[in-house]
C-alpha cells in the first residue's frame, strides 16, 4: 500500500508548489489595463492624457533622488588601499566595515 501513495503525494505536493509560484507571478499586470469607457474617441484622448500626466510626475522624482543620493555621498572622503581596491569613508573610522567579494 505505501507504494501507491508515494506517486500521489509525489503529484500533490509538486501541484502545491506549482500553483504556490503562479501565485507569486505578476499580480500588477492585471491592475494597469485601462477601463472600457462609451467612446473609442474618449477613451485614446484619456489614455493619452493619463500617460503624459504619469510621464511628467515619474521625471522630476527620479532626477531629485539621484541629486539627494549624489550629494549623500560627496562630503565622504574616498580612497584606494595599497592593493588598489576602492575605499568610501574615513580608514581610521572608530568603526569599520569589511565586504568581501569576487567582483572588484
Amino acid at each position: 500500500m505505501p507504494v501507491v501513495r508515494r506517486p500521489a503525494v509525489f503529484w500533490l505536493a509538486l501541484l502545491v508548489v506549482l500553483l504556490s509560484a503562479t501565485a507569486c507571478g505578476n499580480a500588477g499586470a492585471g491592475a494597469a489595463r485601462p477601463a472600457a469607457t462609451a467612446s473609442g474617441a474618449e477613451a485614446s484622448s484619456a489614455t493619452t492624457t493619463a500617460t503624459t500626466a504619469t510621464t511628467t510626475a515619474k521625471a522630476p522624482s527620479t532626477g531629485a533622488s539621484a541629486a539627494v543620493a549624489a550629494e549623500g555621498y560627496a562630503a565622504l572622503p574616498q580612497s584606494k588601499t595599497p592593493e588598489g581596491y576602492y575605499v568610501l569613508g574615513d580608514p581610521n573610522a572608530p568603526a569599520t566595515m569589511t565586504f568581501y567579494s569576487d567582483f572588484i
